[in-house]
């Protein structure tokens, strides 16, 4: 059964636990994160709290543009991922990811294939993308 401590209100998992009194100031800890999830069928624009650790599923070849990068929204993390059969997802930004403009604004997904995005409070980036050639 795992231990957990709690620091600053963020709960981590204390991993490879010893014995050794003088070994426990090296306890190596990691962040337990949870993301939350919604799905979408329809175009949409996601909200702040979509963004922040969110998970958003999507179905039907919707269009699904990220809130404009602003400073509240600075550390905010979406994943995007297209989990339906045969259709193509977009996701967009109106600055273009990295504020490079329009011409990098838009980003398609065929089914299967997801992306992670971060905000840093003046533009969102792309982060990763799973099952892009």
């Amino acid at each position: 059964m795992p231990l957990y401590v709690i620091r600053q209100g963020k709960r981590f998992q204390l991993m490879g636990v010893r014995k050794d009194p003088a070994a426990l100031s090296q306890q190596v800890e990691r962040p337990m994160v949870t993301r939350l999830s919604t799905s979408k069928s329809g175009s949409a624009t996601l909200t702040a709290n979509e963004c922040t650790w969110g998970l958003v599923l999507c179905t039907n070849g919707p269009t699904i543009t990220l809130p404009a990068a602003t400073a509240s929204l600075a550390g905010a993390d979406v994943i995007v991922s297209n989990v339906g059969a045969g259709s193509t997802l977009t996701v967009t930004v109106a600055a273009g990811f990295g504020g490079l403009g329009a011409s990098y604004d838009t980003l398609t997904l065929s089914a299967g294939q997801s992306c992670r995005s971060y905000c840093d409070g003046s533009n969102w980036h792309l982060a990763s993308a799973h099952g892009l050639t």
